[in-house]
């Protein structure tokens, strides 16, 4: 609509410049170029905070590649993994994950421990210094399916973090250096960005550390889009092993929700029974004793999401901002 007279004049509202029209009583918001540039700057901020959130929720999506498994006792029988872990056992299992067979009989796996703050030497060096150990029989792509993997026929391969191989060698190109922990030397295989005062054993080759480690924990590896609780529950059946699932996809996300779902959506009782066994499950992983590499992932998940919400918010607010910038005329209410 045109105004049909003269503009009169120009006043401030709050911080809204305005122009009316004596004749027809039309107000027009003057825009302001204030306004516009913070809204723009909002929406940049935003569009900023969503790239860092995506960018570190995707170095905690490792996690959500494998399922871990805790034992119900002490360890899991040094014995059973020997044998689960045998060289044929394993060359079956790399076979069967490169024929893409997801039936569930052949998987690939890795049983682990790790020690907070254990004492280690460099060997070239002469440097202490202490670090969180991890001792895992199998492949460690199944603990963390990123960097170096050390195989099981590695008896002497080891993986450090960065920040730990520059305080036992002064820098953080240490492939080839050798460490000390528990009068057993490892030569390193890999550097690890994080967790940084990570120090990763190769002991499927060491049946007398097996025994004494007592490894206390699994890691099973996952194809793209397998179900985890019916991985984690046909795992456990076929090895008849007493353990828990921890179901760390449960702390972050919605991926979970299709399990809610009962096999028909008119049996309610069957959405009740779902939801307690999600909220148990959910307890048993919150409350879980989680290793450096979990924590980290777990970390990764949690500032991803919080930096992705920011993001949401910042750009919901800038544009609002805009569009108020560029309101339409509206009439005068007297």
């Amino acid at each position: 609509m045109k105004l049909s007279g003269k503009i009169l004049n120009w006043k401030r509202e709050g911080k809204t410049a305005i122009a009316w029209d004596n004749q027809i009583g039309i107000v027009r918001k003057k825009t302001s170029s204030k306004g516009i540039l913070a809204a723009i700057f909002l929406i940049i901020l935003a569009t900023i905070c969503i790239a860092k959130g995506r960018s570190w929720s995707k170095k905690g999506e490792c996690i959500f590649q494998t399922l871990t498994i805790q034992s119900g006792e002490e360890s899991f029988s040094g014995e059973w993994l020997q044998s689960a872990l045998s060289g044929d056992a394993l060359a079956e299992d790399a076979l069967s994950d490169e024929e893409g067979d997801s039936s569930g009989t052949k998987r690939s796996f890795a049983a682990w421990r790790e020690w907070k703050e254990e004492t280690l030497a460099g060997t070239s060096s002469g440097r202490n210094a202490s670090g969180n150990v991890i001792a895992v029989c199998g492949p460690s792509q199944c603990l963390l399916p990123i960097g170096k993997n050390l195989t099981p026929q590695d008896k002497e391969g080891c993986i450090i973090g960065q920040k730990l191989a520059e305080e036992l060698f002064g820098d953080c190109h240490a492939e080839g250096q050798k460490i000390t922990w528990q009068d057993s030397t490892w030569t390193v295989r890999g550097v690890a960005q994080e967790p940084a005062r990570l120090l990763m054993v190769q002991v499927g080759r060491l049946p007398e550390m097996i025994e004494r480690l007592h490894l206390n924990r699994i890691n099973i590896s996952l194809k793209d889009g397998e179900d985890r609780h019916v991985a984690g529950e046909s795992f456990l059946l076929q090895n008849n092993l007493s353990a828990q699932v921890l179901r760390w996809d449960y702390l972050h996300g919605f991926s979970w929700f299709r399990e809610m779902i009962p096999s028909q959506w008119s049996d309610f009782q069957g959405w009740k029974q779902n939801f307690q066994e999600h909220q148990k499950a959910a307890a048993l992983a919150r409350n879980a004793w989680k290793s450096s590499i979990e924590a980290w992932e777990l970390a990764c998940q949690k500032k991803g999401g919080r930096l992705s919400l920011a993001g949401g918010i910042l750009l919901v607010l800038g544009l609002g901002a805009l569009i108020k910038s560029f309101a339409p005329l509206h009439p005068i209410t007297s």
